[in-house]
């Protein structure tokens, strides 16, 4: 993909009955023309990210400008790994939980240059 992959902060989730969290693996990359690629693991302990697509271990998420064409020859792409065994687009309308791939990094808190001062 001519890009290299950094690990994210997990994805992290906390059922309603506080029994356990559950945590999905975070990669992300970014290509020459500022195209971002998101990976996710899809599955965790039993749990799943996105419950409709189940039967799949990874979802990438695409985030910039990307012709059908694009997309095609990424799918080709990662159906050339051997470990790959299938490989498929799914139109974002078909995900009913799409809210769970809403990631955004941390970003750094800025620190004041002058702490306020407080009166007696």
């Amino acid at each position: 993909m001519g890009c290299d992959f950094r690990k994210l902060p997990a994805l992290v989730f906390e059922p309603k009955d506080r029994t356990r969290k559950t945590e999905f693996s975070v990669f992300k990359a970014e290509d020459a023309d500022k195209n971002t690629f998101v990976v996710f693991t899809n599955k965790n302990m039993g749990e799943f990210l996105l419950h409709e697509i189940s039967n799949f271990d990874y979802i990438v998420q695409l985030r910039g400008k990307f012709t059908n064409d694009d997309v095609l020859n990424l799918m080709d792409g990662i159906r050339k790994f051997p470990e790959v065994v299938m490989c498929l687009e799914v139109p974002l309308k078909k995900i009913k939980s799409k809210e769970r791939l809403s990631y955004e990094e941390e970003k750094e808190v800025q620190k004041l240059l002058t702490p306020k001062k407080t009166r007696n």
